[in-house]
């Protein structure tokens, strides 16, 4: 959440003339409600479900923008993994705070600090087990993150992946 996983797998698909897709934009278009708005009506537990069928149906695209708990569910690990390369934009708490403190779209972050923190530790855990390959963020703009993931061979040669 934060880290930028949005408009760097964007910059990169436009940069590699590949296919891109972002998850979290895919729910809103096919559910027809914004994140916020599916977490308050339908609970995490359904936007989660959301999610985990929409990363199935983009398979099918070379650059996948996942939202920061799809790594939550095991089922979505699978799924990334069978379908690509898994980089995980490793940004600290504090730019991420940085970032996105004022947002309100974002119902996770919307929490008290603590809360907060707990999840980015949790979540910082489970990005470092499942990545293949691991990208610092923090004072990069978008074009050095970008040319940074292009200079990984995996990712310059493989038809497919995720950020």
């Amino acid at each position: 959440m934060g880290s930028g996983k949005s408009t760097v797998g964007y910059q990169l698909a436009k940069q590699l003339a590949k296919s891109y897709i972002d998850i979290d934009q895919f729910i809103e278009e096919r559910y027809e409600q914004k994140i916020s708005d599916i977490f308050s009506i339908h609970g995490e537990n359904t936007f989660r479900m959301y999610e985990t069928e929409c990363l199935l149906q983009a398979s099918a695209y070379q650059v996948v923008s996942t939202g920061g708990g799809i790594v939550e569910r095991q089922k979505n690990l699978q799924t990334m993994n069978d379908h690509g390369i898994r980089v995980y934009l490793q940004t600290s708490f504090d730019v991420i705070a940085q970032r996105i403190d004022k947002d309100q779209t974002r119902p996770l972050w919307n929490k008290d600090s603590r809360e907060t923190r707990d999840l980015f530790s949790k979540r910082t855990d489970m990005y470092e087990a499942c990545a293949d390959y691991t990208l610092q963020t923090d004072n990069k703009s978008v074009d050095v993150i970008v040319e940074e993931m292009i200079q990984i061979p995996a990712i310059r040669d493989i038809d497919s992946f995720n950020t």
